[in-house]
């Protein structure tokens, strides 16, 4: 059975707002932004927070175990999901995106969180 991070997550300073379950990556102050696209994310958030200064817990990327994290559109149950537009996750493997694991629950649309499964010593590659 998956499990989370048995480490912890890792508590960080936002830059602004961040929805929860949205991927996240570094800017040049080592606080917390939402990632695009073609960003490698350092992992997702584990909750929203408000305002810029807020820390936020970020569930590391390629640690064995689950994330929920925030489809951009339909998602089937096993499928391969990738990194996507506003720290969202895509069934659809665009170029220069990054694989961020194996979908356990399905997203009928846009903003459905799903539950993903990261491999232990995942180190996806971009398309």
């Amino acid at each position: 059975m998956a499990h989370k991070n048995p480490l912890g997550p890792l508590t960080v300073a936002v830059a602004a707002a961040i929805m929860a379950f949205r991927r996240v990556k570094f800017d040049g102050s080592m606080n917390a932004v939402v990632a695009g696209a073609t960003d490698k994310a350092i992992g997702t958030t584990e909750h929203q927070t408000f305002a810029a200064g807020e820390m936020v817990a970020v569930n590391l990327r390629g640690l064995p175990g689950k994330r929920e994290m925030v489809a951009a559109g339909v998602v089937a149950v096993g499928a391969k999901v990738y990194s996507a537009a506003d720290g969202k996750v895509s069934a659809t493997q665009a170029t220069g995106a990054y694989e961020e694991g194996t979908a356990m629950s399905a997203a009928a649309a846009d903003l459905d969180i799903i539950t993903v499964l990261t491999e232990p010593g995942d180190n996806p590659k971009p398309a």
